[in-house]
């Protein structure tokens, strides 16, 4: 029996299909509704016979205490707030003693009214007399300080050195003025001096 040739493309060629197009796609469209380009369109105009009020503007209240008055002051640096007390410095008072040197009986910072005493002795045998130098200044040395007074005491008992007490007392008021004793513990006699009464002309001391 002869057969045809018949490849195997044509023993298996698939059936054609035919394929129905889609049907055109409607524009949609709302129903019952119309649009309106609002890109110019206002709230007024879009509801017509409305007007939206202005807002209500407070206007700010200015704060005043109640009770208070209040009072302008000068300006004031901390260095006024706290400014230290004065104080008022004055020049140091002693008696001259050997070398030219000076002993210190009121200091520079010392706040009147006030007094300072110093007991001193005899140097020698048989001493009857002392004669205390005051003065007063900032130098260590007697004949570069202001001559004030000489205090002079007579008559004192003779006896060894070191046996005779002589206190001398330096005074100053609270008006800053100056005043001076000197005194022999033994026989209680005393010689003053007051600077209201003038300072004393000595040749050998210096201003």
């Amino acid at each position: 029996m002869q057969r045809s040739s018949t490849t195997n493309n044509q023993m298996f060629q698939k059936p054609e299909m035919h394929v129905e197009p889609p049907p055109p796609r409607k524009e949609w469209r709302p129903n019952g509704l119309k649009f309106t380009d609002r890109s110019q369109t206002t709230s007024n105009q879009l509801m017509p016979g409305y007007a939206p009020e202005p807002p209500e503007v407070h206007e700010a209240r200015k704060w005043e205490p109640t009770g208070i008055k209040f009072t302008q002051r000068e300006s004031t640096t901390n260095s006024q707030l706290f400014k230290p007390p004065e104080v008022k410095l004055f020049k140091p008072v002693g008696i001259a003693v050997e070398d030219d040197k000076v002993q210190n009986l009121l200091h520079g910072d010392h706040t009147p009214p006030c007094s300072v005493s110093r007991s001193f002795t005899t140097t020698r045998t048989g001493q009857t007399e002392v004669a205390i130098r005051l003065v007063r200044g900032w130098s260590k040395y007697a004949s570069q300080c202001e001559h004030l007074c000489v205090l002079d005491m007579d008559n004192i008992p003779p006896g060894p050195p070191g046996k005779q007490e002589i206190v001398v007392t330096v005074s100053m008021d609270k008006n800053g003025k100056l005043f001076a004793e000197v005194k022999d513990v033994h026989s209680g006699m005393t010689d003053t001096w007051s600077e209201y009464d003038g300072v004393e002309d000595y040749p050998e001391g210096g201003a």
